[in-house]
């Protein structure tokens, strides 16, 4: 559906300060919530005030070119689009040319693109912004044909003779009937006061819509030589620069287009491509300066060669019926004249999501974004919703939020804010224990589209609580005190018998006769009222024990029935909610507000007579025709109720009529803001831990897969790879020094050990993490990256990285220097290369590894006991290209075989436990050119049982094919990795090598499988890019 943008006059107020580096603080649009980054380039010579097209879809993709993906975090009808140049905070003119509720198509007029990359800005998620889409500043000139009358601000004055109309819907110009020698024309406001000059340039006239005919179309039977023109020039006499479809589109030869005092063009004669009326895409005339630079395209193809153009300045445009013959119709469809360049500005990349959010509460460690759906409705105020919180672990859906012991178990840490993270909003715990709580919050104004966002606080030890019944509503009662609330019932009757039952809150009445009002006086009458002219509440009693929200005990006359009353004043008893006749099945008269017409009861009686337990009863009170509705347990029982006029609402309690009435007991209720189609809990955001590292600017979160973790494991080494443009190196230091890691309250160190922080062009990282916990259960596992310190020194703690289970840990780079050796990141057994790169350091399965080659180059791990032990655990990432090679051996110079782990044929693993005594599995498929993670345990030497040997490839286990054993083995001298005979040449390994270790001990097969989804890059999730919001905000990149 096209939809022309009218310009609203915006002023965009930046605050805020400062938050990255590179930015300053005036950096982002107030009131927006999402940017993305976008390029262009202009290969054949900077442009500026360019107009470019691109479309923006509503939905999830991948971002390309001219398309752009950021879902429905902008408003459906795109208000809250906006575009600003490299600063982030210049904004760029545009205007929407058609949208819908999926995607829209949108001309920017960029005011710089250079020859290299230039950045600008498309901002989104305000959903208090208004239309700034505006044609005319987007455009050199054009016309959109939106009004059935003549635009003055573009045409300001026209022919007195001339016969035209407007179609709006089709926009398009139609000339009728126009005879003789004279103009029949619209001037263009260019024509008097604005003036464009393509002295050394050029312009594109677009015209890119219309139903039944291309661009400009022409009916002309009287006289098929005559035609009409878009005119460009200096007078109103200057014809000799025209742009023209001449002859009916026929398909001959004729002058098309003359421009300046250069040569006119000719039309290829393409008639079956041209012949009118036919509906078109687009038609475009590209002018310019020169030989042949004017050329017509018809659906992307020109139409025209030979037209040059000289010294074509100062141009002014108007419409007209040219030569002196009869015209039988011309029609002019919207169009648009903008800058253009044959060589014309390429859209390169568009950078991640970015997500600001201003401030955090003081004194809180953690907040989940709430996003709230909008009522189709339309916009609400104040509006109450209520939510479940649980104290437990589970899936964060609707109006049900898991954040675990993180929170108080009274919950007087609870808080509620608006989207800026700072700004309070009232709310009330109606109940709660140990486990749940049910609280209502009052949003204090929900979108008419898309999705509004709040943020939900929690995690704060010191928090007093401030749940609050009477400011989170519009009126009610708790019962909680068994003396009146004086602030909400300030006055009463002198004779009224009542109790409070605060337990169970209720009010009950009893033995109350006569013909006055036993009542309470609600504090609605006599200081405040709530107004529902155009709008609806929602009376609630939620719960009770022995009967439902309001019940009557009436045995002395059955006509009689007690109210609750709305009106105007004490007497105005014709505005009232009420049960009747102990909801007797009989349909009579049950609710009546305002002028309107009473309610029928639709005579239920197996569902309302009372006293039952019920869940809940609801009066839905709105004006209008059959508005008003009386809920139970979410049935409604009422039909035909309308109200009038039912404004400046009171409240009070009262028995009603002249009878006896033996008891009368009101329980607990509230009123709120109601609409009929009430607005949805969308989603939540991921938990945000709102402390961070002093000093330092940006933090990323990365998340655990709990899909692949079996069991609990602690003290886990995790690696954590950096690759651009996941990462943006230039925000950190170029020797990394500034990374570092903290646990998910993001303040805790953890330990860590930096691999490799290659920031040049190759623009890798690898550091290893220890986690000091990863549950199998629900509770997600996540902790935190920092950097951005520019004055940072090395925090790195390589050896407290790995416990004291690992006795080596080789990456298999290169030490640093030294091509000769390898280090051992537990700093006890540096590895010695037969001679200088034998093998040679190239890329592994993580950062570095050593190609091993067929010559026996191996690498001496040394001599310490620990590495040859009863009991290990050996793993390795291999991509071998040679069978029967040894991965790591232990030896000694008796010929007696310790520990020995690698692969035999082309598809055996094999742990040999001395000369003759070996366990292996076959068909493993390691020989197939690719990385995989092969793990040895071995419980002791010299056994027997299966149980204590195992072979892991990827993570799983593999069965035993075969075990021998014939003797106690000998003492073990010397760790080797890529050969078995102490450096003699036996069982080589071929291939590449990368990431051997060796742990004293039996690793379990939960921590195995870990490791090799930790290893493959598949262990973890990488969240967004947040900055630091000491500062005033939150800067966040999806």
């Amino acid at each position: 559906m096209t939809k022309l943008k009218k310009l609203t006059t915006a002023v965009i107020i930046i605050i805020m300060t400062i938050v990255t580096a590179q930015v300053q603080a005036s950096t982002w649009l107030s009131g927006y919530s999402f940017r993305k980054s976008l390029s262009l380039s202009s290969s054949s010579g900077a442009v500026t005030n360019y107009q470019m097209k691109l479309t923006v879809y509503r939905s999830a993709g991948t971002d390309n070119a001219s398309s752009v993906y950021i879902g429905t975090k902008c408003q459906s009808d795109y208000d809250d689009i906006r575009f600003a140049n490299s600063d982030g905070a210049t904004l760029l003119d545009y205007w929407i040319e058609s949208s819908d509720v999926s995607s829209a198509i949108v001309w920017v007029e960029f005011d710089f693109i250079g020859t290299s990359a230039t950045t600008f800005y498309i901002y989104y998620g305000n959903v208090g912004a208004t239309a700034v889409s505006n044609f005319d500043n987007t455009f050199i000139f054009g016309e959109t044909w939106e009004s059935s009358t003549r635009n003055t601000a573009r045409w300001p004055s026209e022919d007195a003779g001339i016969t035209y109309t407007i179609d709006a819907t089709n926009h398009y110009l139609e000339v009728t009937n126009c005879t003789g020698g004279g103009l029949a024309q619209l001037y263009s406001s260019l024509w008097h006061s604005k003036s464009f000059s393509i002295g050394t340039g050029n312009f594109r006239l677009e015209a890119a819509y219309g139903t039944g005919g291309a661009a400009i179309w022409f009916d002309n039977t009287t006289n098929a030589l005559n035609f009409s023109s878009i005119l460009l020039g200096t007078s109103s006499a200057d014809n000799a620069y025209y742009l023209s479809h001449g002859d009916g589109w026929a398909d001959v030869a004729l002058s098309f287009v003359a421009l300046g005092a250069g040569s006119a063009g000719t039309y290829d004669g393409s008639a079956s491509s041209l012949t009118e009326p036919v509906s078109r895409t687009y038609i475009a005339y590209r002018v310019g300066n020169g030989a042949n630079q004017t050329k017509v395209d018809i659906d992307g193809t020109n139409r025209i060669s030979g037209a040059d153009n000289n010294n074509l300045v100062n141009c002014h445009l108007l419409i007209q019926k040219y030569d002196n013959y009869t015209l039988n119709r011309v029609r002019i469809y919207a169009f648009k004249i903008r800058n253009y360049t044959a060589n014309e500005p390429t859209w390169g990349t568009w950078g991640n999501e970015e997500y600001i959010i201003t401030g955090v509460l003081n004194g809180y460690t953690y907040r989940k974004q709430i996003a709230i759906e909008a009522s189709t409705d339309g916009s609400l105020t104040n509006y109450q919703m209520k939510l479940t919180i649980h104290r437990t672990t589970g899936t964060d859906s609707g109006a049900d939020v898991y954040v675990g012991t993180k929170c108080e178990s009274d919950y007087k840490d609870i808080r509620f804010t608006k989207s800026d993270g700072t700004s309070l909003l009232d709310y009330w715990i109606e109940s709660y224990d140990a486990s749940s709580a049910i609280i209502w919050v009052e949003f204090d104004y929900i979108a008419a589209s898309g999705n509004t966002f709040f943020y939900l606080y929690y995690g704060n030890v010191g928090a007093v609580a401030v749940s609050n019944f009477d400011n989170t509503f519009i009126f009610g009662e708790t019962w909680e005190s068994s003396t009146r609330n004086t602030a909400r019932w300030p006055s009463e009757d002198a004779g009224i018998t009542y109790t409070i039952d605060a337990t169970n809150h209720y009010l009950e009445v009893a033995n109350c006769t006569g013909g006055g009002l036993a009542q309470l006086y609600s504090s609605l009458w006599h200081s405040k009222s709530f107004s529902i002219g155009t709008g609806n509440f929602r009376l609630e009693a939620a719960y009770g024990t022995g009967g439902a929200a309001i019940w009557f005990d009436n045995t002395a006359n059955a006509l009689n029935y007690s109210s609750i009353l709305l009106g105007t004043s004490s007497a105005d008893d014709t505005y009232y909610l009420s049960h009747k006749d102990a909801w007797s099945s009989d349909a009579r008269s049950f609710v009546h507000l305002g002028a309107g017409t009473a309610g029928t009861y639709d005579g239920s009686v197996s569902a309302l007579n009372e006293p039952v337990s019920r869940t809940y009863i609801a009066y839905r009170v709105g004006n209008g025709a059959n508005q008003t509705k009386v809920d139970v347990d979410g049935t409604n029982r009422i039909s035909g109720a309308d109200n009038n006029n039912l404004v400046n609402c009171h409240l009070l309690l009262q028995k009603y009529d002249n009878y006896t009435l033996n008891k009368e007991r009101i329980y607990a209720f509230k009123i709120r803001n109601y609409t009929a189609n009430e607005p949805t809990w969308k989603s939540w955001g991921g938990e945000e831990p709102t402390q961070w590292l002093t000093g330092w600017q940006y933090r990323k979160k990365f998340t655990v897969d709990q899909s692949k973790i079996d069991a609990n494991i602690t003290d886990f080494p995790v690696l954590v790879s950096l690759s651009s443009p996941d990462f943006n190196f230039s925000k950190a230091r170029s020797d990394g020094y500034d990374i570092r890691f903290t646990s998910s309250d993001g303040i805790t160190p953890l330990k860590f050990e930096r691999e490799r922080h290659d920031a040049s062009s190759v623009q890798k990282a690898e550091y290893w993490v220890k986690v000091p916990s990863i549950l199998s259960d629900a509770v997600v596992t996540y902790f935190y990256m920092y950097y951005g310190k520019s004055d940072a020194t090395n925090g790195a703690d390589p050896t407290n990285v790995w416990d004291a289970n690992y006795v080596a840990v080789w990456h298999m780079n290169d030490k640093v220097g030294d091509n000769s050796k390898v280090s051992d990141s537990k700093a006890t057994s540096e590895g010695t290369k037969k001679g200088s790169n034998k093998p040679v350091e190239e890329t592994g399965q993580i950062g570095k590894g050593q190609n091993f080659d067929a010559t026996c180059n191996y690498i001496n791990g040394g001599s310490s006991p620990a590495l040859c032990g009863d009991i290990l655990t050996v793993e390795a990432w291999i991509n071998p290209i040679h069978t029967g090679s040894m991965i790591i051996t232990a030896w000694n110079n008796t010929g007696e075989r310790p520990p020995c782990v690698g692969y035999w044929g082309s598809d055996d693993a094999i742990i040999y436990i001395g000369p003759t005594n070996y366990y292996y599995v076959d068909n493993i498929n390691i020989d197939d050119a690719n990385w995989h993670n092969i793990t040895f345990v071995i419980t002791g030497k010299g056994q027997n049982d299966v149980d204590n040997f195992k072979i892991y490839v990827d993570g799983i286990n593999k069965p035993a094919t075969e075990i021998l054993k014939t003797s106690v083995q000998g003492t073990k001298t010397v760790c080797y990795i890529g050969e078995a005979l102490n450096g003699e040449g036996s069982w080589c390994y071929a291939g590449l090598m990368d990431e051997v270790r060796i742990s004293s001990g039996n690793r379990s097969a939960a921590w195995i499988k870990a490791s090799y989804y930790s290893g493959n890059n598949t262990l973890l999730t990488f969240g967004i890019e947040e900055a630091n919001p000491s500062r005033g905000r939150f800067f966040i990149m999806f």
